[in-house]
């Protein structure tokens, strides 16, 4: 995916010219850092966090098909001081988690092929990494078929940031220490 030159320099939450274009996440507007760099399949964040060295921070990998609703996701992580990789189809969203150690997967559970991947993922009796069922639409049979699969929470959309960063944090945290 491409924003092109259609969008007018906005300014971060600094004030300073970013250039990058606003993600909206319901009545919310926030634009993105500049340490953002975009490419077709996804995106990767980096944030320096004070006192954090980039080795303790937490890894969380999203896996969400619509791209406004994945940097919004991404964006409120890095703030908190994560480092967030998106991923905004299946097949990448797989292979990544499946190549880097995560803490957390963030997976859109009615995005195409969302049951499919975590099925795939946790096939593999040494994958240890938790996923997390986000949606906006959760119905009991879903529940079930993702607990059924081992997913370790379900968070609704539209969630409010205060909610979604201490609980994605929470259960990271959870499993480092199980």
């Amino acid at each position: 995916m491409s924003y092109g030159d259609s969008f007018a320099p906005i300014s971060d939450l600094s004030g300073k010219v970013t250039g990058q274009p606003p993600v909206v996440f319901g009545d919310t507007k926030q634009s993105l850092c500049n340490e953002t760099q975009s490419s077709e399949l996804g995106v990767q964040h980096s944030a320096h966090y004070l006192g954090r060295s980039m080795a303790e921070k937490t890894k969380i990998l999203i896996i969400e098909d619509e791209p406004g609703v994945s940097l919004m996701m991404a964006y409120l992580l890095t703030q908190a001081g994560c480092e967030a990789q998106t991923a905004w189809n299946a097949e990448r969203g797989i292979k990544l988690a499946q190549t880097r150690g995560f803490d957390l997967i963030a997976l859109e559970m009615n995005m195409p092929g969302g049951f499919e991947i975590c099925s795939s993922l946790k096939e593999n009796p040494f994958f240890q990494t938790p996923i997390v069922f986000v949606s906006n639409n959760f119905c009991e049979d879903d529940v079930q078929r993702g607990r059924n699969l081992g997913v370790a929470d379900f968070i609704q959309k539209p969630f409010e940031a205060s909610d979604f960063v201490p609980r994605i944090l929470s259960l990271a945290k959870e499993t480092a220490t199980a």
